[in-house]
């Protein structure tokens, strides 16, 4: 239930379009474009009882980019209409009283409310079909996890294009945090195919590149904050992340998009990473373990790829690091963090 008092909690319109950090060029044009018919926009200024409308919303969701727009040009000028703007991840009290079928946090949610904040119709964005996909993608992960015995799931660098930070993949994470997941990240589908086309570069660069976007939107967009619980590893030592750690932290302290979704700074998100050991050289592998720690870095072979890398154990062995380390990655810190004796 959403008291009066709690309701006039909620961010005026200007006040939500004056605390936007992420798409708010995109969410303006797009308020400008919007046209509304005459018979909608009748329907609230036309009103004579109060209606209030609740808003759940994040200013980085594409679907409340393009919704919360076409809201707020019916309601503009009712006189007898007041929005309020919550934001999802800020206002759990809010938010879990309107989940999609009693579990996805879908956004935007349009509540509408008479004057004694009886509710009268609600509105969910996310079409039935997307939501029996994620449920679907959910069981699986459990029935792998608690059923066959598996620990976790192997993902791609995105999906389809959209970046592991999307809000439609947040059902995923959810249940991969609750089951405490092992999550091995590995390129796919990678960015800027068409200017990579020549020496093989869609491999040697690109990998490592989306791999590092995979990184950065998982830190960023506060994946890793919010499921504290998913191991994530990241393929090819993690492409470019690892060495540009230093230039994530700068980014969030003197910039303000990187605030947008993570609270306190990617340092902790970073120190959760998990890393192989797919580097094809000494002096990388070892930059790798200097910078994270042995127990961070797991033995990979990326079989049976022709850039795999097939002599990985006796490479592991010749590094110039303690003989506790090697054993840790070849097999110690695996055998620790999945919960199986040697």
């Amino acid at each position: 239930m959403v008291t009066k008092e709690r309701f006039q909690q909620g961010m005026t319109f200007t006040q939500y379009l004056d605390q936007m950090t992420t798409n708010k060029d995109k969410f303006l044009q797009q308020l400008a474009e919007v046209r509304v018919g005459p018979e909608d926009k009748a329907a609230f200024s036309g009103r004579r009882d109060k209606l209030n409308v609740l808003v759940i919303t994040e200013d980085w969701c594409g679907d409340a980019l393009t919704n919360v727009p076409v809201l707020a040009k019916m309601v503009e000028g009712a006189p007898n209409v007041e929005m309020r703007l919550f934001l999802r991840d800020q206002n759990p009290d809010i938010t879990n009283q309107y989940l999609n079928k009693g579990f996805f946090k879908s956004i935007p949610v349009f509540v509408f409310f008479d004057d004694r904040m009886n509710e009268l119709a609600r509105f969910v964005e996310r079409p039935p079909a997307v939501t029996e996909y994620m449920e679907q993608k959910q069981l699986e992960l459990r029935r792998a996890m608690r059923e066959l015995g598996l620990r976790g799931a192997h993902i791609g660098s995105n999906v389809q294009g959209r970046n592991l930070d999307d809000p439609g993949l947040e059902p995923v994470w959810q249940a991969a945090d609750e089951l405490g997941a092992f999550m091995l990240v590995h390129p796919y589908n990678v960015v800027g195919r068409e200017r990579m086309e020549s020496y093989y570069l869609q491999n040697l660069i690109g990998n490592p590149l989306d791999t590092t976007i995979a990184v950065a939107s998982l830190v960023f967009g506060g994946v890793i904050e919010r499921h504290p619980r998913i191991r994530f590893c990241f393929a090819h030592g993690g492409g470019f992340a690892p060495y540009q750690a230093g230039r994530f932290r700068h980014g969030w302290k003197v910039r303000p998009e990187g605030k947008a979704h993570l609270k306190d700074g990617p340092a902790a998100s970073l120190d959760r990473l998990l890393y192989d050991t797919i580097l094809h050289a000494r002096e990388q592998l070892e930059f790798l373990i200097g910078s994270v720690g042995p127990s961070r870095v797991l033995l990979g072979s990326d079989y049976p790829f022709d850039m795999g890398q097939y002599e990985t154990v006796a490479l592991v062995r010749s590094l110039n690091i303690p003989e506790a380390d090697k054993q840790s990655i070849l097999g110690g810190a695996a055998q620790a963090l999945l919960g199986e004796t040697a």
